[in-house]
């Protein structure tokens, strides 16, 4: 099974971009191919990396691409306020899921939520147009929640993502940590999860 860490996104107001819909999830953490007998300890390694973090407000803004946007491959949609506790949310699934002994992506996290691949000389005018004329546009803001494991399956009709486990983040934040912890995440002693959205 195919498994990544991320969290839900709202619909994002991509009105004059021409685009359709961007994906519904950022992702903080990429496992890829793992054996299912493995999966409890996967929930495991992401439930301790969550314990005690605190919901906070993200703010998805502007427009990037991978691997430039001198030669984009991958567009995107970049986030303001909250990328500071984003990153340090990954760099603690990250750790824990290696000391868990998983292989993830580890490369830093440039938080975004993907708008399309560039394969085609259409796409690659389009991508340039985003890059001109939206590059510091709100699409929208949301409050992070929730953090979900999902498993993604392809199909004919392109991938499919289903939730596996969700974990509910605290609500009240009573700590934050400083040179012993993760910069930018409050805290709480307060925290849930969940079997579902």
């Amino acid at each position: 099974m195919r498994l990544f860490v991320g969290v839900p996104v709202p619909v994002l107001d991509l009105g004059g971009t021409g685009i359709p819909r961007a994906e519904e999830h950022l992702t903080l953490a990429f496992l890829g191919e793992i054996d299912p007998g493995r999966e409890e300890a996967v929930m495991l390694a992401v439930g301790s990396a969550l314990e005690g973090v605190v919901a906070f407000p993200v703010e998805f803004r502007g427009v990037g691409a991978f691997p430039s946007t001198a030669s984009p491959r991958v567009m995107w949609i970049g986030t303001a306020a909250g990328s500071e506790p984003l990153i340090a949310i990954a760099r603690r699934l990250h750790g824990r899921l290696r000391d868990a002994g998983f292989v993830s992506d580890d490369r830093p996290l440039v938080p975004h939520v993907t708008l399309f691949r560039v394969r085609s000389p259409g796409d690659s005018t389009r991508a340039r147009q985003l890059l001109r004329d939206h590059t510091d546009r709100v699409f929208g803001a949301a409050r992070v929640q929730v953090v979900t494991l999902w498993e993604s399956q392809w199909r004919a009709t392109g991938a499919v993502h289903l939730p596996r486990r969700s974990w509910t983040l605290g609500e009240a934040a009573t700590e934050r940590r400083g040179a012993n912890g993760p910069s930018n995440v409050e805290t709480s002693h307060r925290s849930g999860s969940s079997s579902s959205f």
